[in-house]
């Protein structure tokens, strides 16, 4: 192969490239928007996880004031115990059979 053949592959070779990097570039642009937000949700969820031991004794003093105010409310809060409870031990048992 000549030197000017080779420049010349070279040079349709070095187009196509460019052509698909283009390409995906186009490509990525449309799930840049939808990764951004996915990377807002995870950083949001990191700082609830780094923090939930306050929210966990935050939760607890404003249901206990909550119920405190309105007494009858205890019923509905305790319903909201057990329906808690029970999904935790669906999450344990689905788990467990994944293995």
């Amino acid at each position: 192969m000549s030197r000017a053949e080779l420049r010349e592959r070279r040079e349709r070779l070095a187009a196509l490239a460019a052509a698909e990097r283009d390409e995906i570039g186009r490509q990525l642009d449309g799930w840049q928007r939808s990764l951004s937000g996915v990377d807002k949700a995870m950083a949001v969820l990191g700082t609830v996880k780094q923090h939930a031991p306050l929210l966990g004794v935050g939760l607890g003093i404003g249901v206990s004031a909550l119920l405190a105010a309105r007494p009858g409310l205890s019923r509905v809060v305790q319903g909201g115990a057990a329906a808690w409870r029970l999904g935790r031990s669906v999450a344990r048992l689905v788990s467990g059979l994944r293995g």
